[in-house]
């Protein structure tokens, strides 16, 4: 089990934002209350508060319940990379530009699919794609998320 120390020093928010980001609604399925009151995270919710750091730094602008839901959705594969299970390399999202009848259509996109290769990428109306290499960020990994546990 992880304490809000450790998830403050594995995600990069501070114990007083870790206690803003729960008053606020982001943290709401994450970590569970100890005895003593301290809040206590599983291995698998702490990588989803690293994810979930990593997401937010590298866009500032979006919403928070959406940064923590995404990273919520790659943690359990995150963690086989971790302990050298088999998953996909790739969870991806698609934007999607859909015909319509008169003018452009309309923008469809995040519905996540997982894949081993970009290549197999293939959709009519594809605009664009993010995708998020979890085998590279498991090589990222700190070191207290690399202990599976005993």
């Amino acid at each position: 089990m992880f304490g809000a120390d450790d998830i403050a020093g594995l995600s990069g928010w501070s114990v007083d934002s870790l206690r803003e980001l729960r008053r606020r609604g982001n943290l709401d399925e994450i970590g569970s209350p100890g005895a003593d009151g301290d809040w206590r995270y599983s291995r698998r919710e702490a990588a989803t508060m690293w994810l979930a750091g990593i997401f937010h730094e590298r866009d500032r602008a979006t919403d928070l319940r959406h940064v923590f839901r995404q990273a919520e959705t790659m943690a359990d594969t995150l963690l086989a990379h971790l302990d050298g299970r088999p998953a996909k390399r790739f969870a991806v999202s698609t934007h999607v530009r859909h015909a319509a009848d008169e003018g452009i259509g309309r923008l469809t996109g995040w519905a996540v699919a997982w894949h081993d290769s970009l290549d197999a990428i293939d959709e009519p109306g594809l605009v664009a794609i993010e995708a998020i290499d979890l085998r590279s960020l498991a090589r990222l990994a700190p070191d207290p998320l690399r202990r599976a546990p005993a």
